[in-house]
């Protein structure tokens, strides 16, 4: 069975084209074939031939981009199929269900095209996952997980157990199911948009893009308690994320509720709305302000903050908060780059541009992995003034070594330690 959805080829025209590509979903119904076949088999040795030749091997793109994207194998749905029966069997009839979606998803992509005309076109794939997803994309194909994302609040979720069965229970009273054309429009525009960057700050604004756009597409305003709590407390939030958005570290802010601050998950989709929000409400042009936004080179640092600045949500200057933030200004004891260094006992000083807060510290593994890790001896401590950390090494000879400076490291001040990384070379014995 497949369910019509339009994809948008390059027009001029106001009206969408009256041929529309099909996005699939066969995944779902190669699903209950293997479900039912496994169900029915009590040799559980047959189950993976099953599953494989019924489901896996008859796989959309959408499925093998769900697969890599999350990392499922066929072990896992095979675990989820006998250890969930009681959810699967009741969120069955609402994903056999997908050609009554077909008038949103429809309207959602058309709403797309109406605020930015060079929509390209993409593949959306209705399949299954193993409660991985409700939806992502990989290239130009949007996958959406339908076991949770097809969820209302009448399915069972008494078979999953601790912080699972938590997290199932609150995704399926939110209704998900009534929401599929934001979230389709959601995943749409990270097709259109380029690769994502490794700041909070540009990742947040990634997410935070494109839940505005869907917004914009459909009408629907985001339905996560996030987007109601951050313009409530702008300022508290603003503060607390502007110490860590140029760092690395998203948990907390994206995509999981452990280390949530203020125990909100997904803050950082609000506040990457917000700015958006602000970024097209402040521009004279909406439509190029909206092509500004999906067009952005997310992974250029510089253009990031230019938008941001623009858009006015944080009340200092992008450069001062970047100024806040911590660096190793100088390594002491281990020579100067690029020098083969003696082996041996060594003492080694951490010299930071700011006065550091001696309570947090982090060491990393450098790009070489474990096997050529610079190993610390002993902390000797930290200088009156927290600007130095004091350590003894001991170097063996002939030995390519790194450690990396981590982001555990913080300021005085709070802010994470932009990474640092020792590489060093030592000589042979007796140099």
């Amino acid at each position: 069975m497949r369910i019509a959805v339009l994809l948008v080829f390059f027009a001029t025209a106001p009206q969408l084209p009256a041929q529309s590509t099909l996005a699939i979903s066969d995944d779902i119904h190669h699903f209950w074939e293997a479900y039912d076949q496994i169900a029915a088999t009590a040799d559980t040795a047959e189950h993976a031939q099953i599953l494989d030749r019924l489901f896996l091997d008859r796989g959309t793109p959408g499925l093998s981009a769900m697969m890599q994207r999350r990392n499922l194998t066929g072990a896992d749905y095979l675990n989820a199929i006998r250890q969930h029966p009681r959810f699967w069997e009741s969120v069955r009839a609402n994903t056999l269900g997908t050609d009554a979606l077909d008038d949103e998803v429809r309207a959602a992509v058309e709403g797309l095209r109406a605020v930015y005309p060079a929509l390209r076109p993409a593949g959306v794939y209705f399949t299954m996952g193993a409660y991985r997803t409700n939806g992502m994309t990989l290239g130009d194909v949007v996958f959406i997980g339908s076991e949770i994302a097809l969820a209302d609040s009448s399915v069972i979720t008494s078979d999953f157990e601790g912080a699972q069965a938590d997290h199932m229970r609150t995704m399926a009273d939110q209704n998900p199911i009534a929401h599929i054309g934001p979230l389709v429009a959601h995943e749409y525009v990270h097709t259109q948009q380029g690769p994502f960057g490794t700041e909070v700050l540009s990742i947040a604004l990634q997410e935070g893009v494109a839940s505005y756009l869907a917004e914009l597409a459909t009408g629907a305003f985001p339905r996560f308690d996030a987007f109601d709590f951050e313009p409530a407390h702008r300022d508290s939030v603003r503060e607390v994320f502007s110490r860590i958005m140029f760092g690395s570290r998203a948990l907390g802010w994206m995509w999981s509720s452990r280390n949530a601050p203020f125990g909100v998950r997904d803050l950082g989709y609000a506040i990457g709305y917000a700015i958006a929000k602000a970024y097209r409400n402040q521009a004279a042009d909406s439509m190029q302000a909206v092509a500004d936004l999906i067009e952005l080179d997310y992974q250029d640092p510089a253009a990031v903050d230019a938008l941001v600045e623009a858009s006015g949500y944080f009340e200092q200057p992008l450069a001062d908060l970047r100024a806040r933030v911590p660096a190793v200004s100088n390594v002491e004891g281990l020579g100067t780059d690029g020098e083969r260094i003696a082996p041996g006992p060594r003492v080694v000083t951490l010299v930071f541009s700011h006065p550091m807060d001696a309570r947090f510290r982090n060491f990393e593994l450098g790009p070489l992995g474990m096997d050529h890790i610079l190993r610390i001896e002993s902390v000797d401590g930290w200088s009156e003034d927290g600007r130095e950390l004091t350590l003894r090494v001991d170097l063996p000879a002939d030995q390519r070594l790194q450690l990396e400076i981590s982001e555990g490291f913080r300021s005085a001040a709070g802010v994470p330690l932009s990474p640092y990384l020792i590489d060093v070379t030592t000589g042979p014995a007796g140099l």
